[in-house]
């Protein structure tokens, strides 16, 4: 009879000899006790039965094999940079990890770290593992940047996806400086308050202070200075200071000191024989001038001693015997005061503005001197 026109694989395996195709046994009772003495089928040509047939391996699975029949090593794929902290988001002074990792690859894999803008090669480490890290122990500003790691094991060199490290710097030095000359105001003055860490990454959340008191706060998004207004009081002498805080640990600055002087008196005496004697003065928008003395009396002369800080009052001269007498260019402002003795300045008296009078008759005041 003639043989089967086609070839039958059964149960995997199949042997092949120039002209000829054979199969094994369908099943394991039938098979010979030699490989070469098998069970032969006649080609389509007709050749003669076959002898000697060389067996074929079966056919092998997916993947890399050697010569020899053992597989060979995975190459590396899938590699990936991260950063410890997440995100790339790295701080000054701080540590920052590489980490670099393969999805896939067996046996030892070369792994290594570069920076994109200076072409640098930060490292190397051979390994058995999927898995590197490469530390920068101490983050400066100018480690920020772009980065990718590369790996190999048996092939070619395969690269991550570039990671931007960005260095974000915690506040550390802010400084607070006030506007006030020297330091020095006077109740009733309004001063600035500003507070800046120039190197804080933003955004920067700046607290003031007083005697560690805090008066307020104030968040700057995008980098600055923050400014806080305070109307002084005699309460508000004493030391100040503020404190930046951007989410990386919050730093005070160095205190600084306000003192807070009564507002220079609005009246004065001039021409006497000492600061507590003289022609009475009073200050308006800047410019001085003098007080009628159309009812002038002890009351009066009384609030002027306790204004001016001399002692208490003594006389109501007349101001003509304080030569010379005011300018006719200087304006007379109050016609009468009537103050009852107790109020701290001239101008808490009720007054009654000029109506008729001259500097001949501007009033003039003695006080104890101190």
């Amino acid at each position: 009879m003639r043989g089967p026109t086609s070839v039958q694989e059964v149960r995997g395996q199949v042997f092949r000899r120039p002209g000829c195709r054979v199969r094994l046994p369908e099943s394991p009772q039938h098979a010979p006790s030699s490989r070469k003495a098998l069970l032969c089928m006649r080609t389509v040509s007709h050749n003669p039965t076959c002898h000697g047939a060389q067996l074929l391996a079966p056919a092998a699975p997916p993947g890399p094999h050697l010569s020899s029949g053992v597989p060979a090593g995975i190459p590396v794929a899938g590699v990936l940079l991260e950063t410890q902290p997440q995100g790339g988001q790295a701080v000054e002074g701080k540590m920052l990890v590489l980490v670099c990792s393969v999805a896939e690859g067996t046996g030892e894999t070369t792994f290594s770290w570069h920076r994109v803008d200076t072409k640098e090669r930060l490292g190397s480490k051979s390994l058995r593992s999927r898995r590197s890290e490469l530390k920068i122990p101490n983050v400066r500003e100018s480690h920020a940047g772009g980065y990718y790691c590369a790996a190999h094991n048996t092939g070619s060199l395969i690269h991550s996806e570039v990671l931007n490290v960005t260095v974000k710097i915690p506040a550390s030095h802010p400084v607070l400086t006030i506007s006030a000359p020297e330091a020095r105001a006077a109740i009733g003055d309004t001063v600035e308050l500003q507070c800046e860490d120039k190197r804080a990454h933003p955004p920067v959340l700046y607290s003031f202070y007083h005697k560690n008191i805090s008066l307020g706060s104030i968040l700057v998004p995008s980098g600055g200075r923050a400014s806080f207004s305070l109307f002084l009081t005699r309460e508000h002498s004493g030391n100040y200071s503020c404190e930046a805080d951007n989410g990386l640990g919050a730093q005070r600055s160095e205190e600084v000191a306000i003192r807070v002087s009564e507002p220079p008196p609005k009246t004065r005496l001039v021409n006497g024989a000492h600061p507590c004697e003289g022609r009475v003065e009073v200050e308006r928008a800047g410019r001085w001038g003098t007080v009628c003395d159309d009812g002038w009396d002890m009351k009066d002369v009384a609030v002027v001693c306790r204004e001016v800080g001399c002692g208490a009052a003594k006389h109501t001269p007349a101001a003509v015997l304080y030569p010379p007498l005011a300018e006719d260019t200087q304006p007379v402002f109050i016609q009468v005061a009537r103050c009852n003795g107790t109020e701290e300045a001239l101008a808490d008296c009720e007054q009654e503005e000029i109506f008729d009078c001259g500097h001949d008759e501007d009033a003039g005041a003695v006080c104890e001197d101190v």
